[in-house]
Parts: structure tokens; C-alpha cells; sequence
């Protein structure tokens, strides 16, 4: 075959490949070999979101950004677009690759996978892309965004080392807002790694007043642990930011409303978190009415999600599971869900048809899970041989691919022995 006839079919090819990759999911391509093709031939960086059919806040950004005018306009000119589900064996490869370790993680990457830069959680839609452009250039240049993409990755000595380059090159720089609240995540986050716990609590106590509304929900929520003594200034804080960006005006609230409300129950009394979770419920309850099941995936596990934690929910509970059921069909996760509470109020022969439809539909890493599941209710319902069989068979055809998510399946086989 001739060179010009070769590259003739090259050209028809790679094409029709990358169309065909991207069509399981509209813009997104799915296989980190086409989205590296389409990097090199267009000259642009790739955009890969980490996601899984299990992560509530995936479906946020879905819903309020992904899908939205702006960034269907805007997303495909910038970077070439990966969506990568960290179930399966790919998506787990880079995820640990790129230490992606918070659902959704968006990593951009050139063509040969090195990471220029990444947005963590869920963002509103003018957030989202503010930190896009800052990323692929097509913003002003950031003095901050590698110091700021260093702390997100948790390389804290790579971090250390930008801030003290950067407060001896930039003059002014140290006393800048935005400097100043990346200088104290990063004493935050060096404290939580030490278990320092009086580090951690000078720099969240000097975070408090500082830090931006919705970004200073995972700083408190991964620093109270260990600081304790804070609870007070932090539910202080958490009440007045709470009424704003939780119960406040639609247009106002955090992107990640559920770890904005746990924040303030865990610094709170359990009075006030009681309280705390029935206003929760009740509000979201009034946003559900409004849109119906099966509109809005997000709002729907939310519900779910305060129903369970708030407690005494069992007859919205029983009415709630098969609306999420019939209106999520296609995947595991609220079969599996809706058996693993009817597990948990013993109505074991109803949670078993459950937990084997979820079988059923699940896959890669999130099978193990489920099977794990399915085994501790054929044990509770005297069925013990076949448990063991059904895990013995999972881990046979898992370990070698999710050796990580197998060590919990192996400790039910444990169990059972």
C-alpha cells in the first residue's frame, strides 16, 4: 500500500473513530486513546471529568453546568473533552494516576497526560468556567494557579516550596487576599496530614473569617475532626453561611449544599442538628414537589440522603425508594440503596430481589460492592454456603483489575467464615 493511500485512510479513519467514541455520550469522548488523537490533531488539552453513576455531585454538575448553553459553547473549543467513570478499569487507572481522589475532579492534561491544572467538586456554572479558562489560557495569566493546583493535588511540598518562591519573586504578592487563603489551606492541610492539631486550629480559626462562603466548606469539614475545640467559631460561622447559601435565595446557594449542611450539624448540638436535618428535609422536599422525581438526580439523592440521616423517615423513605427506582432504571445505585436499608429493617426477602437486580446492572469496580451486600443478606436470611460462593466468584473475576475495592469483599468472605 502506497503512502498516500495509507495516509488517505488515516485521515477517513481516525475521524469516524473519534465521532464513534464520542457518541456514547453527546461532546465527551470515553477512551483516553481517541481524546489523545484528538489533542495531538487539534492542538488543544483534554478535559477529563472523573465521575461514577454513584456521585450526587457529578449529577449537579451535569445538570447545572455541563449541559447548560455556556459551556457546550465554550468546553469543546477549549479542550478536548474525556469523561472517564472511575468504576471501570481505565477510569480507575487515571484517577489514581492523576490523584483524583474527590468526585467530580476535572484534570486538564496535554496529549501526553501531564496535568495543567484542575477544578475539584461542584462549582456554579460562572465558577466553572472562570477556572476552565484559567487553566487553558484563555484567561489572564494567574500568578496563584500552580500554587493553587499544588494544594488541590495534596503534593504539599511541592506547595511549600511555590510559596516561598513566590513570596520572594513577587513583591507584593504575600499580601494578596487570594494568597494569604491559599497560604493558610496549605498550613491547614500540612497540619491535617501531621495530625497537628493546634496547627490545624490556628490556621482554620484564621480561615473562618476569611475564606470564601462555599469554599470554606471542605476546610472545616476535613480539619473539625481533629480540632474539636473549634466546633463553636465554626458553627458560628456555618449558621449565617447556612442561611444564605443553603435556605437563602435559590441563585445564592453552595453548589455542594449537603457538605454545607453536615459541616454545621457536625458543629452543632444534637438538638440543633436535629433541627438542622428536619429544615434540611423540609426544604428539600418543597424543591422536589416543585420539580417531580427523576427531573433533577442531584435534588433527588439529596432527599434521600437527609431522609436517612435525619432518622424517623421510614414512611417517606418507603414512598421516596421506588420513585427513584422506576426513575433511574438504567443503573444500580438506587436498587442497591433501597436494599441496603430494607436490609437494615430486616425485610430481608424483598432487599434480596433488590440487591440481585443491582447485581444485575452493576459493573466494574462498583459490582464488588454490591455483592458484598447480596452475601450479608443471604447470610441473614440462613443462606451461608451461597453467599460465600457468590463472593468467592466476584473476587475470582474482580481482584486482578480493582485489587483495592476487593480488600473490602475479602473482609466479608472473612466474615462469613
Amino acid at each position: 500500500m502506497n503512502k498516500l493511500w495509507s495516509s488517505f485512510l488515516l485521515s477517513a479513519i481516525v475521524p469516524c473513530a473519534l465521532a464513534a467514541g464520542a457518541a456514547a455520550e453527546g461532546p465527551w469522548l470515553t477512551d483516553w486513546g481517541f481524546a489523545r488523537q484528538a489533542a495531538e490533531t487539534g492542538g488543544k488539552p483534554v478535559l477529563i471529568e472523573f465521575h461514577a453513576v454513584w456521585c450526587y455531585s457529578c449529577y449537579y454538575m451535569e445538570n447545572n453546568v455541563l449541559s447548560k448553553p455556556a459551556f457546550l459553547a465554550e468546553g469543546p473549543k477549549s479542550a478536548v473533552l474525556l469523561r472517564l467513570d472511575v468504576d471501570t478499569p481505565e477510569g480507575r487507572e487515571w484517577k489514581e494516576k492523576l490523584a483524583a481522589r474527590v468526585l467530580p475532579s476535572f484534570v486538564v492534561v496535554d496529549a501526553a497526560g501531564k496535568e495543567l491544572g484542575r477544578i475539584i467538586g461542584e462549582q456554579t456554572e460562572k465558577e466553572f468556567l472562570e477556572q476552565l479558562r484559567a487553566i487553558t489560557g484563555a484567561a489572564k495569566p494567574d500568578p496563584l494557579r500552580a500554587l493553587r493546583g499544588l494544594i488541590d493535588r495534596k503534593e504539599l511540598a511541592a506547595a511549600a516550596a511555590e510559596r516561598e518562591r513566590l513570596r520572594a519573586e513577587k513583591g507584593k504578592l504575600p499580601q494578596d487576599a487570594e494568597f494569604r487563603r491559599l497560604s493558610l489551606r496549605l498550613d491547614l492541610a500540612e497540619a491535617l496530614e501531621k495530625k497537628d492539631a493546634g496547627r490545624a486550629g490556628t490556621a482554620l480559626k484564621a480561615l473562618l473569617p476569611i475564606e470564601e462562603d462555599c469554599a470554606l466548606v471542605p476546610q472545616a469539614m476535613d480539619a473539625l475532626e481533629l480540632v474539636p475545640a473549634l466546633k463553636s467559631a465554626v458553627a458560628v460561622r456555618f449558621q449565617s453561611l447556612a442561611e444564605k447559601r443553603v435556605f437563602g435565595k435559590a441563585n445564592q446557594r453552595c453548589a455542594d449544599l449537603r457538605s454545607t449542611v453536615l459541616v454545621l450539624a457536625d458543629a452543632s448540638s444534637d438538638a440543633k442538628k436535629a433541627a438542622l436535618l428536619r429544615r434540611t428535609v423540609s426544604l428539600l422536599q418543597k424543591m422536589a414537589a416543585k420539580k417531580g422525581v427523576g427531573d433533577d438526580r442531584n435534588l433527588d439523592d439529596n432527599l434521600r440522603f437527609f431522609l436517612e440521616t435525619a432518622g424517623g423517615k421510614d414512611a417517606e423513605l418507603g414512598e421516596l425508594y421506588p420513585k427513584l427506582a422506576a426513575a433511574y432504571p438504567a443503573d444500580y445505585v438506587y436498587s442497591y440503596r433501597w436494599a441496603k436499608w430494607l436490609y437494615g429493617r430486616k425485610e430481608h426477602a424483598r432487599a434480596l430481589e433488590l440487591a440481585q437486580k443491582a447485581w444485575e446492572l452493576s459493573y466494574g469496580a462498583n459490582r464488588l460492592t454490591v455483592t458484598g451486600l447480596k452475601a450479608r443478606i443471604l447470610t441473614a436470611m440462613g443462606q451461608r454456603d451461597e453467599a460465600e460462593q457468590a463472593v468467592r466468584a466476584e473476587l475470582k473475576a474482580s481482584r486482578g483489575r480493582f485489587p483495592k475495592d476487593a480488600v473490602g469483599l475479602e473482609k466479608v468472605l472473612a466474615e462469613l467464615r
